[in-house]
């Protein structure tokens, strides 16, 4: 009984204009830095996860979507006076919002994204970090502007600058990111 509620979804989306699938990843900066600690070189970086969205397009200019973004989970060793710690950041987001795609030749458009990203984060810590960790979530704006490419009828290929809002781990980061999906319209 609980495979047939997915099962039966995913037919009626499969006939169903204006759905669309959109898969991809998300690339985008940390910093786990601890002010007057040795770090091990992992302190700041870059973190890939996982970028997905469902949307429904009114017209080939509006669209709404929902999604998912993971936040990856990067982690930086350091040393404070005679003490180490360990730092790992954890999250991600839930997204909802509206599309509006702005056509720039038969190929290629410009996208834009306006909604709202519901944030969860955690910062956890070992050793002298434990003091550190702290967790939370948060709704904020979330916005993007990217480009897309047409591929086939049902096939478009996107880059995008994304803004999450902030996370809520103590002192709160900026979650903003590069994004590469492949769009799948039904």
């Amino acid at each position: 009984m609980r495979l047939l509620l997915p099962l039966l979804l995913i037919s009626t989306a499969v006939h169903a204009e204006g759905l669309y699938v959109e898969a991809g990843s998300l690339a985008r900066r940390y910093d786990l830095s601890v002010p007057g600690a040795t770090n091990d070189g992992s302190a700041k970086g870059h973190v890939l996860s996982p970028l997905v969205r469902l949307g429904y397009e009114f017209d080939a200019r509006w669209a709404v979507e929902t999604g998912y973004a993971g936040h990856g989970a990067p982690g930086s060793s350091y040393r404070l006076g005679n003490q180490d710690g360990k730092l790992t950041a954890h999250g991600h987001s839930w997204l909802l919002g509206a599309r509006a795609r702005f056509a720039l030749s038969e190929r290629w458009a410009l996208v834009g994204r306006l909604g709202l990203a519901r944030n969860q984060s955690s910062l956890t810590g070992m050793g002298e970090a434990a003091g550190r960790a702290a967790s939370g979530s948060t709704t904020a704006l979330y916005g993007g502007l990217g480009l897309e490419t047409t591929l086939t009828d049902h096939w478009q290929l996107g880059l995008a600058w994304e803004h999450l809002g902030m996370s809520r781990e103590k002192g709160g980061s900026v979650i903003n990111g590069i994004s590469t999906t492949l769009r799948y319209k039904f």
